[in-house]
């Protein structure tokens, strides 16, 4: 599969055979990924990779950080590739970002709404567990 910014898989399903092209070019192993996936072995590593086991949010956000990739381009293939370091050094206008977004079929649009939500969920009950140890800590 060829490297580029719009891959020719651009169903989320693929987004395997994306991680499988970064392992490649990083140079990582299952073992090196498997604490991104929360898991202890290379063959449960397999298991995402064949389509086994379903891939939550938060699983995408950490693989797509150890790969070094955007986790919209890891689940969809749509957008750049590699991190952008600093955003705020970006001079990329609201309009430009959501091009991409705009120009997704609407499932797959649907499904990258859903993970963002759900990440942005789930950082937020993290935050607010964080929070609260921290309180009792202090109290203690």
């Amino acid at each position: 599969m060829e490297l580029s910014e719009k891959s020719e898989d651009r169903d989320i399903e693929g987004w395997a055979d994306r991680a499988r092209t970064m392992l490649d070019r990083r140079g990582l192993t299952y073992d090196q990924i498997a604490s991104a996936l929360d898991v202890a072995t290379r063959s449960a590593v397999g298991h995402y990779l064949s389509g086994r086991r379903q891939l939550s949010a938060m699983q995408a956000v950490a693989l797509a950080q150890r790969l070094g990739c955007r986790v919209g381009w890891l689940l969809t293939g749509e957008q750049p590739i590699e991190p952008v370091e600093n955003a705020s050094d970006t001079n990329v206008s609201p309009e430009d970002l959501l091009a991409p977004l705009k120009a997704l079929p609407a499932d797959t649009f649907s499904a990258v709404a859903n993970l963002v939500l759900s990440v942005s969920s789930a950082s937020h009950y993290q935050g607010a567990v964080r929070k609260s140890k921290q309180q009792k800590k202090s109290e203690s």
